[in-house]
């Protein structure tokens, strides 16, 4: 397998396991570049709400059906913590295989390299 091919695999892969979406207890969240985005601004406004004493006791957040979820606040807080965790172990993932493909010392050597998230 060539280089080129290779490291389509990879993004591929990644793609694919990205529209599955990450789930936290209980709750699979979608993890496109936007809907991170969005999960990035509502724990940056909770973080803010929080500073200015307007923390809500319950935040809404949608899950990766569109279905909402009313959940107390610190719980969500703590999924999106989680969750970018989960987000930043697949990335590393990723980056390591690239890694390993660019790394290998031909054409069957990458061709070995297992491609799986």
């Amino acid at each position: 397998m060539n280089l080129r091919s290779a490291l389509a695999r990879i993004d591929g892969a990644f793609a694919s396991r990205i529209r599955r979406g990450i789930t936290v207890a209980g709750i699979t969240l979608r993890a496109a570049d936007s809907d991170r985005t969005a999960f990035t601004q509502l724990l940056t406004m909770l973080n803010e709400a929080e500073r200015l004493g307007m923390l809500p006791a319950q935040t809404a957040i949608a899950d990766r059906d569109g279905q909402p979820h009313a959940l107390p606040t610190a719980q969500v807080r703590a999924m999106l913590v989680e969750y970018g965790g989960i987000y930043q172990a697949l990335w590393l993932h990723k980056v390591g295989l690239e890694n390993a493909v660019k790394s290998a010392a031909d054409d069957t050597a990458r061709a070995a390299i297992e491609i799986q998230f």
